[in-house]
């Protein structure tokens, strides 16, 4: 499962991610479903000491198998958008995505 950070920036490149750096802990992060052993690791990280470490026993989806945490505000219509994450993989599917909510915009990955 991967371990990382994660960012997304509007087109001004500002992180409106919450906690996205996992600095202190995983606060504002939510883990549901097949994913709820994920959690926040103190001992590794990308570029910091701290990651989150996801766990998941199953496909995720846009319902009750995810991780989620809310961004800082609501981005305007029209607005440009990066979505980027800093992944190692440890085991299971070597996929990964990075969705906003509604689907409008998405970002998949192989590791």
């Amino acid at each position: 499962m991967p371990r990382g950070q994660c960012r997304s920036h509007s087109s001004g490149g500002t992180n409106v991610v919450l906690n996205g750096t996992f600095e202190t802990d995983a606060a504002g992060w939510v883990f549901q479903g097949n994913h709820d052993q994920t959690g926040w690791e103190p001992g590794e990280g990308f570029s910091s000491s701290h990651s989150l470490h996801i766990r998941a026993v199953g496909r995720g989806d846009t319902g009750p198998n995810r991780v989620r945490t809310q961004l800082a505000y609501v981005l305007p219509s029209q607005t440009t958008v990066t979505l980027r994450a800093k992944v190692r993989w440890l085991k299971g599917n070597p996929n990964i995505l990075l969705r906003l909510r509604g689907n409008g915009m998405e970002a998949p990955g192989t590791y």
